[in-house]
């Protein structure tokens, strides 16, 4: 019988490995974690995300997404800071299940680098894939076997486009997906400057009882499902940013 490491069949663990599948959130942790979303903010399902393309910056490297979307945030965390965002806070989306992504051009151009030791947020490694022509990231999936999602970004993906689009002015506009839309701060108490805006700023994630702060970082509450303005689902939640003061919860 062939023995087996995390699920893989393997002959010998290395000490990575067996530091990495050690290094993983507890199960019932990432239960609240999933359940936080559908019951915080999905409170009528999770919009399906069916063939969308999308396109590294030079346009060298094509890909497809098939899921379901499970959030859409600003996100403050340093984990994402410290390896692979290029921007504070980022537009960050999770998608599931993990392999979501599909390579539908330029395969040739796709690279990856591992995290070897996350820190901060979530444990084990990271495997962030890219660009090797322009170094657009693409995505990023967890070796914790209960992360089973994707982390990407929205302006990745392929929108439609109006105004002069003849490349020869700087008229044209591009839409957006409205699913894509962040609708709140994550890890608000990392932050590196205020986010003056109307948006719900959570101090760290959405887990019942844990902090909900203001724009200027104090805490007005805590986090009671649903969520203020999600108790008819994700599509129908705010999505706009007139600078305000939150209602106490």
């Amino acid at each position: 019988m062939q023995a087996s490491w995390c699920g893989n069949p393997v002959s010998r663990p290395s000490a990575l490995e067996i530091q990495s599948c050690a290094a993983v959130l507890p199960p019932e942790l990432w239960t609240k974690v999933w359940d936080g979303l559908a019951q915080g903010f999905f409170t009528k399902g999770f919009p399906t995300i069916d063939r969308m393309e999308g396109a590294c910056k030079c346009g060298k490297l094509g890909f497809e997404v098939t899921g379901i979307l499970v959030a859409s945030f600003q996100c403050h965390c340093h984990m994402c800071r410290r390896y692979w965002s290029q921007a504070t806070p980022t537009p960050t989306l999770w998608v599931r299940p993990a392999h979501c992504l599909t390579v539908t051009k330029g395969e040739e151009y796709l690279g990856s680098w591992t995290v070897e030791k996350l820190s901060r947020n979530l444990r084990g490694q990271a495997t962030v894939q890219f660009c090797k022509a322009c170094g657009t990231n693409i995505d990023v999936n967890f070796s914790d076997p209960a992360g089973d999602f994707a982390l990407m970004w929205p302006n990745n993906f392929k929108y439609d486009e109006w105004g002069d689009i003849s490349g020869k002015g700087d008229k044209a506009r591009h839409g957006y997906a409205e699913m894509f839309k962040p609708r709140f701060h994550a890890h608000y108490e990392n932050r590196a400057y205020d986010i003056d805006d109307s948006l719900p700023k959570l101090a760290d994630i959405w887990m019942e009882g844990l902090p909900m702060m203001n724009s200027q970082g104090d805490i007005i509450g805590e986090i009671k499902y649903p969520l203020p303005g999600f108790e008819n689902g994700w599509m129908e939640a705010p999505t706009g940013s007139k600078p305000q003061e939150q209602a106490k919860l």
